[in-house]
């Protein structure tokens, strides 16, 4: 038997005694009719308490899914942000070797210009090759301040929550992270 139902029954039982009891059971119903009474609100009470339980219950799970969701995403995210750093070690790398071989191609013009009357064909040949080169610097350079602007972009979508309710109470989300993308 639920404490409401057994509240009601004890205020019936009450009422039920003081009406046996007559002249004498007048207070006594009075009595009764306030614990009747009583037993009414605590059973509606009880059925309130137990609704937000409920709903409590309820918000509680939509936010566990939510912080695993964001788990989920941020480890996605560190994995990006990884790769995305040893894509740069790698440009790196290669715009370390494009600038020695300018400083080469560098020395060897000031070579060729001590040299022969030839050198003008030489000159012409060497300075093509590290208009070249440079212009390749450029290009890797530009491609690695693209890499660079797009890591910083994967790292703060990374770090961007996705839910609506992130900075709510969670009495005051009532929406699931898929609601709230919409």
């Amino acid at each position: 038997m639920r404490r409401d139902d057994a509240a009601l029954d004890v205020g019936q039982l009450l009422q039920e005694e003081a009406a046996r009891a007559g002249e004498h059971g007048r207070g006594f119903a009075v009595v009764a009719d306030e614990v009747r009474k009583l037993a009414e609100r605590s059973g509606t009470q009880t059925k309130e308490i137990a609704l937000l339980i409920a709903q409590l219950q309820t918000v509680t799970l939509q936010a566990v899914e939510a912080m695993e969701a964001g788990s989920r995403e941020v480890e996605a995210g560190t994995q990006l942000a990884a790769e995305a750093g040893e894509s740069l070690e790698r440009i790196k790398v290669a715009v370390d070797g494009v600038a020695r071989q300018v400083v080469e191609v560098s020395s060897a013009t000031e070579t060729i210009n001590t040299s022969s009357a030839d050198v003008g064909q030489a000159m012409e040949t060497v300075a093509a090759l590290t208009e070249e080169t440079s212009a390749a610097a450029e290009a890797m350079q530009l491609g690695i301040e693209h890499g660079y602007r797009r890591f910083l972009e994967v790292v703060a979508q990374a770090l961007t929550p996705t839910s609506c309710c992130w900075n709510a109470k969670p009495s005051t989300c009532h929406s699931t992270p898929a609601k709230c993308a919409t």
